[in-house]
């Protein structure tokens, strides 16, 4: 049952109830592509000294350093994603409270943008000749250290240029996500969100434009425990005869990291790769739409505190900016702002979220008394 604190202040009675009641997490599987051009690569720097170090746009990936083809035995392509949210409370059959809401459009709420940086790692795998360089293929033009798109590759001599043959092996290491967020506002009023988990990305289709199914193989071997997914004409465990082709749509079962790719028949250049991920976050319903998010950055901290504390005891016509967190409810700065402060303290986006347990009510309570205190007022306290 919900926890009920009464405090007297003043000769005011303030009674705060803490309700049970919670949110959903809401979980959206997604996919992101990592896909080089003729002249933008997600593999190697786009300068034939190898020093430049292009920065990944929004939604892009390049070289996380200075990476010149030919010349290295690892890359590491790093992404960076600022992901605009299309989706609503309705979700996918407008079943208010359950773990379909949000579902719709991407998966995040509408006002949101979704940011997070990953980062992986291809290097030359263990099994690869000796000697081997990562680089990329060498039919894009003259002179062709001004093309450093269209794909992956590896050589067996210092600066060359080269496709992926046969016995040629790739290691791809598990993925590091980092710096996750949400920025930006819930644009319908009545939602808290909390901080999103992007999960490790999982590679899902393999894109070539030079692979052909019918003659030539490759074969997928995941580190952990040796399972196999096989492409065109080679078999595997988990998968057989998986086709690669110079799209996104040829979908083989989702791998995390470690694996290693090697080259069974023919050759190839390794063009793109399609990844799925999960994005998780914490959605919580409003109660009247209160709002502590005095200062408007879109979350809700101690900087919000400072404002109420600078505005406590304001009467009549004080604005949400002053510290009145339910305007609607009346115009004064008082303990019933603090509890709704303290209910969404750390929430992030449209800060109108339930006000959590015990434990941060008496937090509030705690700073009230410390407000009263240096206002020259007494606080007495009763629980029950």
């Amino acid at each position: 049952m919900p926890m009920r604190v009464s405090y007297i202040i003043a000769g005011l009675c303030v009674s705060i109830v803490a309700p049970t009641a919670r949110g959903i997490t809401v979980t959206k599987n997604k996919t992101v592509d990592v896909n080089s051009s003729k002249l933008e690569s997600p593999y190697f720097t786009e300068s034939a000294d190898g020093v430049v170090t292009p920065t990944p746009t929004a939604n892009g990936w390049a070289p996380a350093s200075p990476t010149k083809a030919g010349t290295v035995t690892s890359t590491t392509p790093r992404g960076v994603f600022a992901i605009a949210g299309n989706s609503t409370s309705a979700g996918v059959d407008n079943t208010p409270g359950t773990d379909d809401d949000w579902q719709n459009g991407n998966g995040i709420p509408t006002g949101l943008t979704l940011n997070f940086v990953a980062e992986f790692t291809i290097s030359v795998g263990p099994n690869a000749p000796a000697g081997s360089f990562l680089t990329f293929p060498g039919n894009l033009g003259n002179p062709p250290d001004n093309d450093f798109g269209n794909g992956l590759g590896m050589t067996q001599t210092l600066g060359d240029v080269s496709t992926l043959e046969v016995g040629e092996e790739l290691l791809f290491s598990p993925f590091t996500i980092s710096d996750a967020s949400f920025s930006g506002m819930v644009a319908e009023p009545g939602f808290t969100v909390g901080t999103p988990t992007v999960s490790p990305l999982s590679a899902q289709v393999f894109r070539s434009a030079g692979f052909t199914s019918a003659s030539e193989g490759a074969l997928l071997t995941r580190t952990s425990d040796g399972e196999t997914v096989g492409f065109g004409t080679q078999t595997g465990t988990l998968a057989n005869n998986v086709a690669i082709a110079n799209n996104f749509n040829n979908m083989f079962p989702a791998q995390a990291g470690p694996y290693t790719f090697v080259m069974t028949a023919g050759n190839m250049a390794l063009k793109g790769i399609e990844f799925a991920y999960d994005v998780s976050y914490d959605i919580n319903p409003s109660v009247g739409g209160d709002n502590a998010d005095f200062n408007g950055d879109g979350l809700v901290d101690g900087a919000d505190y400072l404002i109420w504390q600078q505005n406590f005891a304001l009467t009549g016509g004080a604005t949400q900016a002053q510290g009145n967190a339910n305007p609607t409810a009346d115009g004064n700065v008082d303990a019933a702002d603090l509890a709704v402060w303290a209910g969404q303290f750390g929430a992030v986006g449209a800060a109108v979220g339930v006000p959590e347990p015990a434990a941060a009510t008496l937090a509030a309570v705690g700073l009230l008394g410390a407000a009263l205190r240096r206002k020259g007022m007494g606080l007495l306290g009763r629980h029950s």
